[in-house]
């Protein structure tokens, strides 16, 4: 008779954010991800960046809300607004 056996592929580790739930309030209205970033649009007009280790950012990107946000594949025209960004919340 065959019997299951059990594989463990992954370790089991809780994981924990270091400053809570980093969208824990906020009014999600749209969202996309691309190269390792998570870019969230907010009713308030916000836009978060999150990277995979979840260090989040935001600023606001309109007085009202934010309908849509795209992250391209284009690696120039990603490096620009990334660096643009970064001049911006500095």
């Amino acid at each position: 008779m065959a019997q299951w056996r059990r594989f463990a592929f992954f370790d089991k580790e809780v994981l924990k954010d270091a400053g809570g739930p980093w969208m824990k309030g906020v009014d999600i209205t749209t969202m996309s991800a691309n190269r390792g970033l998570i870019c969230v649009g907010d009713a308030d007009g916000f836009v978060h960046l999150a990277n995979r280790s979840l260090e989040a950012r935001k600023f606001q990107a309109h007085e009202h809300f934010v309908s849509h946000v795209v992250m391209v594949r284009s690696d120039l025209l990603l490096r620009f607004l990334l660096a643009l960004l970064l001049q911006l919340l500095s």
